[in-house]
């Protein structure tokens, strides 16, 4: 065998084993394509419940209920309480911000805190807790939002 037929084998195994790998490293990275694809798919799905849960046509209107005398009952339970439901109002930066109670941060606010009164500000600065939805678009209304 001549030198030339050499050099030709041993580039065709190199280019051989070149295209291997790379299509091992290939498929490697459309998996994890894919899995950036789900990855995003389920933040959507999430940032759109999310919206519908803030939108104003899912807070049902308030009605005030019939006023019935109780014997022994502690307190009532307020009307628009949503076991599942719970955010706290905040500062953060300078802007208003809705929290988890586990304190991530859910949204800000574009309202400015240094344009409202130092009552509210000092009302955020300790955590406003909103537990409905209804109180929470109520406060984002206060706040101009």
């Amino acid at each position: 065998m001549g030198f030339g037929k050499i050099w030709a084998v041993l580039f065709c195994l190199i280019l051989i084993a070149g295209l291997f790998f790379l299509h091992g490293g290939v498929a490697d990275l459309q998996e994890k394509a894919d899995a950036w694809k789900d990855a995003a798919q389920k933040a959507e799905d999430a940032l759109k419940e999310w919206k519908t849960s803030f939108s104003a046509a899912a807070v049902p209107t308030q009605t005030t209920p019939e006023e019935t005398p109780v014997e022994n009952e502690a307190e009532p339970e307020p009307v628009n309480a949503e076991p599942d439901f719970f955010c706290v109002l905040r500062l953060c930066n300078g802007k208003i911000g809705i929290f988890t109670d586990e304190g991530y941060a859910i949204r800000f606010l574009k309202t400015d805190a240094r344009t409202l009164p130092p009552a509210d500000v000092a009302a955020l600065e300790e955590g406003i807790p909103v537990r409905s939805r209804a109180e929470l678009l109520e406060r984002m209304e206060d706040f101009g939002e």
